[in-house]
C-alpha cells in the first residue's frame, strides 16, 4: 500500500535541498577528515570523495543587497549515502547537507541529520567564528506546457507586493528578487522558466555525486523557484553552537514555508499537497 506521505512526497516540487553553516577557515581540516568518515559511515554515509570545490565569497551592503562576490576552488570532501541521494559537503569555510527529494522524508528528518552531523564536528573541530547560517530550496515544476505558467505561480512573484505580508523589504527586482525580513535575513528567490534541453539547475548549483531523478536537462517546459534565505552575521559569532544553529535553521525554514505559500496559487498548493 502507498502511504499518504508517499504520494505527498512524488508531488512535492521540491528538487533539491540544502543547508549550510560557513565559519572562518579551519585549516587543520584535512587532519579530522578520518575521524569525521568514520562517524558518516555509521550514519549511513559510506560514500567519500575528495572534491575541488567552489568557494563563494560574497560581501553586502548595509541594505542587504549584494556589494561583490567571486568564486575560488577550494579542496573539499564529500560524504554521500548508497544510493547518491544526500551527502555532506566539507571544507575549510563551510559544512553543508544537500539532499535530493527522494531522501527529503520532511523536515524534522532534514535538520536532525544536519545537526547530528555537526555536533560531531563541532566535538573535532570547534569551529571558532561562524559567520553564515544558510537554507536553500529548488523548487521544480516539470511538464509545464500541461497547465500553464498561471495554473502555478502568482503573478506577485515578481512584484513588490511579493512577501509583502510577512513584513519583507525589498532591495530590488526582476527574475530575481532579494527581500529583507523582519527577523534580519535576507532571501533571494530567483523564479526561472525554462524549454526543452535548458539546464534545470541554476547557474552555480552543484549536486557532485549526487544522482537526482529529475532530468538535469529539460525534456520539455519547465519552471523552477529557487529560495536562499541566510543569516549573515556583521561580526562572526564566537558563541554559535549547535542549539543556535538549530534556532536560526528553525527560523529560516518557517520563511521559506511563508515564501513558498506566497509564491503558489490555492490550485497548485492544493496539487502538491502543500
Amino acid at each position: 500500500m502507498v502511504s499518504e506521505n508517499q504520494i505527498a512526497k512524488k508531488k512535492h516540487p521540491l528538487a533539491v535541498a540544502l543547508c549550510q553553516v560557513k565559519f572562518t577557515p579551519i585549516m587543520k581540516m584535512a587532519d579530522s577528515a578520518s575521524e569525521i568518515q568514520d562517524h558518516l559511515r555509521r550514519i549511513g554515509l559510506p560514500r567519500f570523495k575528495s572534491n575541488e570545490t567552489k568557494v563563494l565569497s560574497v560581501e553586502f551592503e548595509p541594505s542587504g543587497s549584494i556589494k561583490k562576490q567571486a568564486e575560488k576552488p577550494q579542496l573539499g570532501w564529500e560524504y554521500a549515502n548508497a544510493d547518491l541521494s544526500q551527502s555532506i559537503l566539507l571544507n575549510q569555510r563551510s559544512i553543508s547537507l544537500v539532499c535530493l527529494r527522494r531522501k527529503y522524508d520532511n523536515w524534522s528528518g532534514f535538520k536532525e541529520t544536519f545537526l547530528d552531523v555537526y555536533a560531531k564536528f563541532e566535538e573535532l573541530l570547534n569551529p571558532i567564528y561562524v559567520e553564515r547560517i544558510g537554507l536553500r530550496y529548488l523548487d521544480l515544476v516539470e511538464d509545464l506546457d500541461k497547465k500553464g505558467v498561471s495554473y502555478y505561480f502568482n503573478k506577485q512573484i515578481l512584484s513588490d507586493d511579493f512577501m509583502a505580508d510577512a513584513g519583507a523589504k525589498h532591495v530590488n527586482h526582476q527574475s530575481r528578487t532579494t527581500v529583507i525580513l523582519p527577523d534580519k535575513s535576507v532571501m533571494t528567490i530567483i523564479a526561472r522558466l525554462g524549454n526543452e534541453k535548458e539546464p534545470v539547475l541554476p547557474h552555480g548549483m552543484e549536486l557532485f555525486s549526487l544522482a537526482p531523478t529529475f532530468p538535469l536537462k529539460a525534456m520539455n517546459a519547465f519552471a523552477t523557484l529557487d529560495f536562499d534565505n541566510s543569516f549573515t552575521l556583521a561580526t562572526p559569532q564566537d558563541t554559535f553552537k549547535k542549539d543556535d544553529i538549530a534556532g536560526h535553521l528553525e527560523i529560516l525554514h518557517g520563511n521559506h514555508k511563508k515564501a513558498i505559500e506566497s509564491a503558489l496559487t490555492k490550485e497548485s498548493i492544493n496539487e502538491f499537497c502543500l
